[in-house]
């Protein structure tokens, strides 16, 4: 078999459980705070707290990643990230408060800051643009797979060494990987550069260089829109189906397990569209049908069949869930037409900072509405909206980008 394909299929396959490690990680609190929440004195409606305080971390931590990625190389700041990771759940395995819950989440959003830029840039290195929305979205059916792991393990899990062992058993997997990226960098070689200089930088000014640019703002819009909706679900999902439409904890983290296990699919099946030919209007495809998801959740009760839970989480799961691959290949593409691979990861980087103002915005807005309202409706309305308006806003993105050319790197 040729060096380039083992090359590949190695770098493709650490970057798939390097990020799976990461996503698992960072939805271990969210999969069990129904079982948690009653030793730390913490209510479970208030888990959406928990993740914004993760993606607030990501989003200052994300500062340097250019940086930190052009001096260590993609693999050994992947193996950074995954110690980190393990770090915080080791915090939250021995926490007994709600400040060691905020230890332990500050720990893993500064672990989540650079985990996309270091797979994009790494799987630029693998793949020679080679199908490269369909590449990008292998890449990330790692959160899909990593989430639907959590959601079906980590319960098991918890049964077996109760939550706190669960907890511990997750942080040595992250270790384990960890591990991992001594032999894949021996294999593929260091990308990292230690004349580089890291220059941190924070959110405001990649965020107004990316608005500032025509061909980049709708992608910087649709980004805080869809990652509102995912991190939204995906902090609150098991909470949301158990209190609202009466599912146990364990039959509601099968419900999340669906979810992400059908967003696997629907990642695959996009991203193979998507190198066909014209990925915004899947976007926006994706997009229309996240409004129609989100609008069906609010029609969810006690008195409802598991089978209207199962239907709606496999269409959100096909639906918006199933967004970022072809996303972040849309990303490189700009990236690469504009100068390149440092070009990629940069602009990366850039849209980083809205992706991780959605994870703020929508697992808090979640939280704020079941605070405020006694319900998740409100939040869950609002999502669906923003979902709705970003479907119009990229179709004409898709109508008018024939007719403009790029207007030049973004930073």
């Amino acid at each position: 078999m040729s060096p380039l394909i083992v090359n590949g299929v190695v770098g493709v396959g650490f970057v798939l459980v390097f990020q799976m490690a990461i996503i698992a990680a960072a939805q271990a609190f969210p999969v069990l705070a129904p079982i948690a929440a009653g030793a730390l004195g913490f209510d479970p409606d208030h888990v959406g707290y928990f993740t914004m305080i993760v993606f607030v971390a990501a989003l200052l931590s994300s500062n340097g990643t250019a940086g930190l990625l052009r001096r260590w190389g993609s693999i050994r700041s992947a193996a950074v990230t995954l110690v980190l990771s393990g770090l915080g759940l080791a915090i939250l395995a021995v926490a007994g408060s709600v400040t060691g819950l905020i230890l332990g989440a500050l720990v893993m959003g500064i672990a989540y800051g650079p985990v996309n830029p270091a797979g994009s840039r790494l799987l630029l290195r693998v793949s020679h643009g080679f199908r490269r929305n369909l590449v990008f979205s292998i890449k990330q059916t790692s959160v899909a797979i990593g989430g639907a792991a959590t959601g079906v393990l980590l319960p098991l899990a918890a049964i077996a060494f109760g939550w706190r062992g669960a907890m511990v058993a997750l942080a040595l997997v992250c270790l384990g990987v960890a591990l991992t990226a001594l032999a894949v960098r021996s294999r593929l070689g260091d990308d990292g550069d230690p004349r580089a200089s890291i220059r941190f930088e924070g959110p405001i000014g990649p965020a107004r260089r990316l608005l500032a640019d025509r061909s980049l703002r709708s992608l910087a819009i649709a980004i805080l829109a869809f990652s509102s909706a995912q991190f939204g679900l995906m902090s609150v999902y098991v909470t949301f189906l158990w209190s609202r439409a009466g599912l146990s904890p364990g039959g509601a983290a099968a419900m999340l397990s669906l979810m992400l296990g059908m967003s696997v699919i629907g990642r695959l099946v996009w991203g193979w569209l998507a190198d066909l030919g014209k990925p915004i209007a899947i976007l926006a495809g994706l997009a229309a049908s996240g409004g129609i998801g989100f609008l069906a959740l609010l029609t969810l009760g006690p008195g409802q069949t598991p089978l209207l839970s199962a239907t709606i989480s496999i269409l959100l799961g096909l639906g918006p869930l199933s967004w970022s691959g072809v996303f972040l290949a849309e990303i490189a593409q700009e990236g690469v037409s504009r100068g390149g691979e440092q070009v990629v990861v940069t602009i990366t980087a850039g849209m980083m900072v809205f992706g991780y103002l959605g994870g703020m915005i929508g697992p808090g807005c979640l939280s704020l509405s079941a605070v405020a309202f006694g319900s998740y409706g409100p939040g869950i309305a609002l999502i669906g909206a923003a979902l709705a308006l970003t479907a119009i806003l990229l179709f004409r993105r898709g109508q008018s980008m024939s007719k403009q050319p790029p207007e030049g790197p973004a930073a």
